[in-house]
């Protein structure tokens, strides 16, 4: 059976069975739905020329559904995609989108199988051009050489550790392990290593802290006393030293002749938590800013790795935001301002400090942490990449692992993209919160998140900004009774704006400065 151009989506299954899962099977390879479901647009208006129809929480609520209902996440989609709209989305709309995605061998089965078209047209250049092969390679017979028998690492193993040393000595690290840089593969060299000594003697705390040297090792039975042996009741309570806990780790109160440090205990259980030891280790290393959360030690010797990093007593964003538990105080509308530039500045320098960019992948209000005089400084760099900076014509780096917190993601972040872009729509949901106090995960109190309010259920343009403000942060007016809240909900919503058209940080900084001395 043939189709038309204009066959709506959700008529293919009734049409044909064999055609529809031939489609469903397409777009599950490689998670392609994902990136197409990622490009698909509502219809524009005059404030929205071209609003993306789904976020990143659409996206997690189909890999949910899909695997509690022991379903086709890619089915689950088109069955949505496909019933939503006045005007149903057609196979024409299909096939656009997977050009633009550049899914070649789902449009190839749209276009060839079902449209009965030719196939659609390659760019002459980049990932997915063709490559040709010449007849005369195709003609020629090749030899496959037999490849050397494999070895065996058993006896590989017993050749070096059997009878090389002696009995009563114990085997040794290397004083100096080349650092593998994660992003590359590349080794470092000598100089850059990170010296290892598991044998050195326990250095007090104080010490390290008060070090602006390179960050030292600590053994990891010094970070088990000092932490109560990771005690897990919240600070506050029963003399706990918890201050937090996330996907990779607990992070826990040190305690040691009246100096206070942060223990991020890094979970074991998480995939590639090793190269995610190392990429925050790696990433400290060389960046130091006043905005930027300093790292003081490291340990490596026990059975999880941990960094040791300076206290910031007065918590984090998302928590001071929230005004629950020991943060009933809020924080007041100029407070809010300069912790908006603080962060900003921390991650222009992130990108700027060298080329190619540090991308942070992870901005978002829990990683912002406020010290004793409310300086934010922004932390947790586990996921930092190498990034294209966007400012000119540079390939976009990919990455073939999306991690990230999904309603901070950018929808080009859950095609793998990292780009500085990413951050900067972070950094537009956090305005958003600075703005109106709201959670970024349930902003009206029925799971919706912040970014789909403001920019679906809030009509920014014709609603009186005051509706939307955090009324517990004050007036939002400047001395000259000039309002500032207005200036902010535009920044944000430019950041939230598609990859070409966000600013990049140092345009972010501009702007906020500007907003201030208003």
């Amino acid at each position: 059976m043939s189709f038309g151009r204009e066959t709506e989506v959700r008529k293919l299954r009734l049409l044909s069975i064999a055609a529809h899962y031939g489609l469903v099977e397409a777009l599950d390879s490689g998670s392609a739905w994902k990136q197409v479901m990622a490009l698909v647009r509502r219809i524009p208006t005059d404030s929205l020329p071209c609003p993306i129809k789904y976020t990143t929480r659409h996206i997690k609520m189909i890999e949910d559904a899909g695997e509690k209902q022991k379903r086709s996440c890619a089915e689950i989609f088109l069955e949505e995609w496909g019933c939503s709209g006045r005007k149903r989305p057609t196979l024409a709309d299909l096939l656009n989108l997977l050009k633009e995605a550049e899914l070649y061998k789902a449009a190839d089965y749209v276009a060839i199988k079902l449209l009965k078209e030719s196939r659609p047209s390659r760019p002459s250049f980049g990932p997915a051009a063709e490559v040709l092969v010449p007849l005369e390679l195709l003609n020629r017979k090749c030899v496959v050489p037999t490849a050397p028998p494999a070895p065996n690492p058993a006896a590989q193993f017993e050749k070096v550790y059997s009878g090389d040393l002696p009995e009563d000595e114990p085997a040794k690290v290397p004083e100096n392990i080349p650092m593998v840089c994660v992003r590359t593969g590349e080794k470092k060299d000598f100089v850059e290593s990170i010296k290892i000594e598991q044998q050195q003697a326990t250095v007090p705390i104080e010490q390290i802290y008060n070090s602006r040297k390179t960050p030292q090792h600590i053994l990891y039975d010094k970070l088990r006393a000092v932490t109560n042996d990771f005690d897990c009741n919240p600070v506050g309570e029963n003399n706990g030293r918890l201050l937090g806990k996330g996907a990779f780790g607990t992070v826990h109160l040190a305690i040691e002749d009246n100096v206070l440090t942060a223990v991020k205990r890094l979970n074991v259980e998480v995939i590639d938590i090793d190269r995610l030891f190392q990429n925050e280790l790696e990433a400290l290393l060389r960046l130091e800013h006043p905005n930027l959360l300093r790292m003081v030690a490291y340990s490596n010797d026990g059975p999880e790795k941990c960094l040791v990093y300076e206290y910031m007593s007065q918590g984090n964003l998302e928590e001071r935001l929230s005004c629950k538990g020991r943060w009933s105080i809020p924080l007041t509308y100029s407070l809010r301002l300069k912790i908006a530039l603080g962060v900003s500045v921390g991650l222009q320098h992130l990108h700027e400090h060298q080329d190619p960019p540090l991308v942070h992948r992870d901005v978002k209000s829990a990683n912002i942490l406020l010290d004793k005089d409310l300086i934010p400084k922004l932390g947790d760099f586990g996921l930092v990449r190498l990034g294209d900076s966007s400012y000119g014509d540079a390939s976009v780096m990919l990455t073939s692992t999306v991690f990230g917190t999904s309603v901070y993601m950018a929808p080009e972040a859950m095609r793998g993209e990292v780009t500085v872009k990413i951050d900067v729509f972070s950094i537009g949901v956090v305005l958003l919160e600075l703005l109106t106090g709201l959670s970024p995960y349930d902003a009206d109190g029925d799971g919706l998140d912040l970014v789909t309010y403001i920019m679906e259920v809030c009509d920014v343009e014709a609603q009186p900004i005051d509706s939307l403000l955090d009324g517990k942060a004050g007036n939002w007016k400047s001395e000259q009774g000039t309002d500032l809240s207005k200036p902010l909900l535009d920044l944000a919503l430019e950041c939230l704006e598609d990859k070409d058209k966000r600013p990049v940080m140092s345009d972010v900084v501009q702007k906020l400065r500007t907003i201030i001395d208003l």
